[in-house]
């Protein structure tokens, strides 16, 4: 036979576990998932240029297919632009911390104060711009459409790798020899 005690517990854990779960579906049913790009794919970009607070500006355009560099069409280190691309069109947030326009200034994600400013370009000539304010290692930064009201946090440390030197994503190496070709 089983002692009243354990019988006890044994109820009201699993009561417990019950009403956990079901704050857990709630809590989950209630969020919705903002994708920032709901209609577009990477491959869909031609052309982004990133601009941080300090107004410099890294433009990456892709010609045949191939990312380069800027004006002088610098060969880019493919595989880095293209998952920064990836990383940055499927960028996605459960998280609405405010929709109210006065809050832009201080949230960091206004026209005129972010961390970065990215302009897309896609295939079919729409464009669209993200303003980003990166928080430090560790924390959610903030992210808003420009043409959309609603500021999110967002939870992607890649932020924290994007460097605006052209030499971080040009191509140091000759794809036919495999020499550095600095």
């Amino acid at each position: 036979m089983i002692p009243r005690k354990t019988f006890t517990a044994f109820f009201a854990a699993i009561f417990l576990a019950t009403i956990g779960f079901s704050y857990m579906l709630e809590n989950n049913k209630s969020k919705e998932i903002k994708s920032f790009f709901p209609n577009q794919k990477s491959w869909e970009l031609k052309r982004f240029a990133i601009t941080d607070d300090k107004d410099k500006t890294l433009v990456f355009k892709r010609i045949n297919c191939v990312w380069v560099i800027g004006d002088d069409n610098l060969p880019s280190d493919e595989i880095k632009v293209t998952a920064l691309a990836e990383k940055l069109i499927t960028l996605k947030s459960d998280d609405l911390v405010t929709e109210n326009e006065g809050d832009y200034e201080r949230l960091k994600v206004s026209t005129s104060q972010f961390s970065f400013k990215i302009e897309f370009s896609f295939k079919d000539e729409t464009s669209r711009t993200l303003l980003l304010w990166k928080a430090d290692m560790g924390r959610p930064s903030h992210a808003r459409r420009a043409d959309e009201s609603g500021v999110y946090l967002i939870y992607e440390p890649m932020l924290a790798e994007i460097k605006l030197d052209t030499k971080e994503w040009v191509n140091s190496v000759d794809e036919v020899s495999g020499l550095s070709k600095q």
